[in-house]
Parts: structure tokens; C-alpha cells; sequence
């Protein structure tokens, strides 16, 4: 067997570029500038300086009248027993009896201490 050469035609597809013009609708967007009013509420902070009254419960002292027992001490003279020395020791002035003032006392009672806020009308304190 021998070998030979042959030719044939096939049929081969490949892309070819190709200028065209064609005509093509289309929108244009223009920028279009528009003022809108609104209603808009602005709030702003204003100290301002108002009088206002208030009541206040103050401390007062006042005077009243109680009753209080009171001691005096009142000298009260009564005889106290002196004994002599023995008879070795001489005293040349001492007394056979002496007579010296005794105080006697009794407790005082103070008035009641006046606390804080008595005497307000207004807090019934």
C-alpha cells in the first residue's frame, strides 16, 4: 500500500469585523434646579427672671413665763462635838465647841429646752 496526497474544500467560519451606522433613539436627563418653602418650627432656649413666693419655716425665741424651784443655801448654825487632846498635848485655844455654817440644797429644775423650729406658725413645728 502506497500514501498520497489529496485535497478537499471544507467549509470554515471565522469573525469579520464591519463598520456600520445605524440611528438609535434615546432620552437626555437634564439637571433642573427647583425651590421648595416649607413650614419648619425653631425652638430657642430664654431664661428669663421670675418672681415666685414661698413659704419658710424660721426659728424665733420668745419668753414665757414657768415656774421653777430654786435652792438657796441658808447658814444654819449647830454645835459639833470637839474632844481635847490628850493631856500630853496642849492647845492653848482650842475650843470646847464650834459652831459652823451647814448648807442644805435641794435640785433646781431649768425650764424645758426650746427645740429647733418651735415657734413656727406656719409648719405647725
Amino acid at each position: 500500500m502506497t500514501t498520497e496526497e489529496r485535497t478537499r474544500t471544507v467549509n470554515k467560519t471565522r469573525m469579520e469585523t464591519q463598520q456600520r451606522t445605524r440611528e438609535v433613539s434615546y432620552t437626555v436627563c437634564v439637571p433642573e434646579t427647583r425651590t421648595r418653602t416649607y413650614n419648619v418650627t425653631v425652638y430657642d432656649t430664654v431664661t428669663e427672671e421670675v418672681p415666685e413666693t414661698y413659704s419658710v419655716c424660721v426659728p424665733v425665741t420668745t419668753m414665757k413665763e414657768v415656774q421653777v424651784q430654786v435652792c438657796k443655801q441658808v447658814p444654819t448654825t449647830v454645835q459639833v462635838p470637839v474632844y481635847s487632846a490628850p493631856a500630853a498635848v496642849s492647845y492653848e485655844s482650842a475650843p470646847v465647841m464650834e459652831s459652823a455654817p451647814v448648807y442644805q440644797s435641794a435640785p433646781v429644775q431649768a425650764a424645758p429646752v426650746m427645740e429647733a423650729g418651735a415657734g413656727c406658725t406656719s409648719c405647725g413645728g
